[in-house]
């Protein structure tokens, strides 16, 4: 064989190393990354909520929901005087009627 094809040959075992190296090389990066512990999450200090804010919004809630319910029960209450006040006014118009029918009854039958 002549040196330019024994050199032709090493070029190409040199460029085969070459990739097998970096392919080695890809392997061991790959497995470093996949092996690597992830890194604690920083933890954040805790913050003081503002107790007394939340206590009044929530005193001022129910009173909210009071003066609400308050305002439903004198509706309701109302509703219940004005139905009453209905009942005996239509029946005191039913004794009116009924004496006045029978008033009417009695003038017939005497002009006869």
């Amino acid at each position: 064989m002549s040196e330019l094809e024994n050199a032709a040959r090493e070029a190409v075992d040199a460029a085969a190393n070459t990739e097998q190296l970096a392919l080695i090389a890809a392997v061991l990066k790959a497995q470093q990354i996949t092996q690597q512990q992830p890194a604690p999450a920083a933890q954040r200090p805790l913050q003081a909520h503002p107790v007394g804010a939340y206590l009044a919004g929530g005193c001022l809630a129910v009173m909210a929901l009071v003066a609400v319910v308050g305002i439903v029960l004198l509706f309701v209450l109302g509703l219940a005087v004005v139905a009453t006040v209905l009942c005996v006014v239509l029946v005191v118009l039913v004794i009116c009627l009924r004496m006045l029918q029978g008033m009417w009854q009695d003038m017939q039958q005497s002009r006869d």
